[in-house]
């Protein structure tokens, strides 16, 4: 056995820190390695610098700095693995709940939302960020890292908007402007003629960036434009003010009936649901309007756009008061002679999903309908005595 003396332990120390390991721990981890192999395997009068050149040249393929350069990457990447292997489970996770969920809705099965919001949710803050942060570690280019990280905050941003949309959520329009916005004059643009200036990639690139543009055309298809959307907040708005003019009118109808037959007027489960239609829709077109009333509203110039009337229902008020509603109505029903048929509106159904997927004039006009029943009931009475 051969026996190594101190001037050869600070011949190899100096060696290793001269081929370009500089990490401390790791060169006396490669001295403690090499004095090991050279002890056993070297004959005690052989040749110490000819062994220790042939040993040391087995530990790489060009230059020892290799097994540095090698650590550094693990040491980094010391979560590569446990990384790759959730990307692919959030990614095979969020497939299958947005899959599932697009079913139920196509089939109006409940579920359908919350799978939905799962499998975009788990898409957008699980699955993108994890591939954005393994991709940018595969890179070494700082262009390929920005083209990467703009791809992922449109796509992020594409995923959310889309949720947003389909939950009929406020600030869709936003995101999905904003991902368009960011794929069109950022991360196009960069990863074009990044990729142009490669022979190699030349022709891929043109491909897709071409599909990259059309995509992006066709997602600006399924968009309304701010005028648009503002033309049609006028529309339904005038709308529900027209409906509004007839149902006046019929009220004032039925008083001239109730007047030429010497009627006391309406009866008071009548009254109490009438004023209190008229309460939530007042409450629902204030939320709207920043705190207009419906008689001002054409005066004002102001619009009731297809928001989601989720939000609108989760104030205190309007929720209360469509209770309320309900059960006035109740108490309307067992006296009147033609029931008031209230199913399937808004006061009458508890299942959030319903209540997110209609929209604002969709519950105003719901109300109206009501109104319109109990004065249709009370003119016949009129018309019976």
């Amino acid at each position: 056995m051969y026996q190594i003396k101190d001037r050869h332990i600070d011949f190899i120390l100096n060696d290793i820190s001269a081929r370009g390991v500089t990490i401390e721990d790791l060169q006396y981890n490669l001295l403690d390695h090499v004095c090991c192999i050279i002890e056993n395997n070297l004959e005690e009068n052989g040749d110490f610098e000819h062994f220790y050149q042939k040993t040391v040249q087995s530990f790489f393929k060009n230059e020892l700095k290799e097994i540095e350069d090698e650590t550094i990457s693990l040491i980094i990447f010391k979560n590569y693995y446990t990384m790759k292997k959730a990307m692919i489970i959030s990614g095979a996770v969020s497939a299958s709940f947005f899959t599932t969920g697009l079913i139920f809705k196509f089939l109006h099965w409940p579920g359908a939302g919350i799978m939905l919001i799962l499998g975009i949710g788990i898409l957008s803050l699980v699955f993108l960020p994890l591939m954005f942060l393994l991709k940018v570690k595969e890179k070494q280019s700082t262009k390929d890292k920005v083209t990467i990280g703009l791809g992922t905050l449109s796509g992020i941003l594409i995923s959310m908007g889309i949720l947003f949309k389909v939950m009929h959520w406020p600030g869709a329009n936003i995101m999905m402007q904003g991902s368009i916005a960011v794929m069109l004059l950022l991360f196009l643009p960069f990863y074009f003629f990044t990729g142009i200036r490669n022979p190699e990639t030349k022709v891929n690139t043109i491909v897709s960036s071409i599909i990259l543009l059309s995509a992006c055309g066709l997602l600006f298809t399924l968009m309304r434009s701010p005028k648009g959307t503002q033309i049609r907040d006028q529309q339904f708005t005038a709308n529900f003010l027209r409906n509004e003019k007839l149902l006046q009118a019929e009220w004032a109808l039925l008083k001239e009936k109730q007047s030429d037959s010497l009627s006391k007027g309406l009866n008071a489960e009548a009254e109490k649901v009438l004023q209190m239609c008229e309460n939530i829709k007042q409450h629902i077109v204030k939320e709207q309007t920043n705190g207009l009333e419906i008689h001002q509203l054409k005066n004002e110039g102001a619009s009731i756009g297809d928001h989601s009337f989720s939000d609108v229902f989760n104030n205190t008020t309007v929720s209360k008061e469509s209770q309320v509603l309900k059960s006035i109505l109740e108490a309307y029903n067992q006296k009147a002679t033609t029931k008031v048929d209230y199913a399937g509106m808004f006061f009458d159904d508890s299942d959030f999903h319903y209540i997110n997927n209609i929209n604002i004039i969709m519950a105003l006009e719901q109300l109206i309908q009501v109104e319109r029943m109990v004065l249709q009931n009370e003119r016949v009475l009129v018309a019976s005595k």
